[in-house]
């Protein structure tokens, strides 16, 4: 996961359920520990964007060889007032679990 100002990435582990990608700090906090964030996917008051590409310009930080692992996740919100949200994950690895 990116952090604004960061120049590395932290490793999280992110679970997709319910429609909501939650983020956690390892595997083990993922059963019943508390999430680093909380991304909704299916928003009642705005629109999810999800883009594969992220260009080297958009993400200065992060090596040519590892933009083909970043996903970019936008909110658009219906409300003026409200501001535009954005996640990036970097995704080395995909694991499909069944619970």
């Amino acid at each position: 996961m990116c952090r604004a100002g960061k120049a590395a990435w932290d490793r999280k582990w992110v679970v997709l359920r319910d429609g909501k990608l939650s983020v956690y700090n390892s595997r083990e906090e993922s059963a019943s520990g508390p999430t680093v964030d909380v991304f909704d996917l299916r928003p009642n008051d705005g629109v999810v964007s999800v883009r594969g590409a992220v260009s080297q310009t958009e993400l200065a930080s992060v090596s040519v060889s590892e933009l083909g692992y970043v996903m970019m996740l936008e909110f658009e919100p219906d409300a003026a007032s409200m501001s535009n949200r954005y996640s990036l994950q970097l995704c080395k690895r995909a694991y499909v679990v069944t619970r």
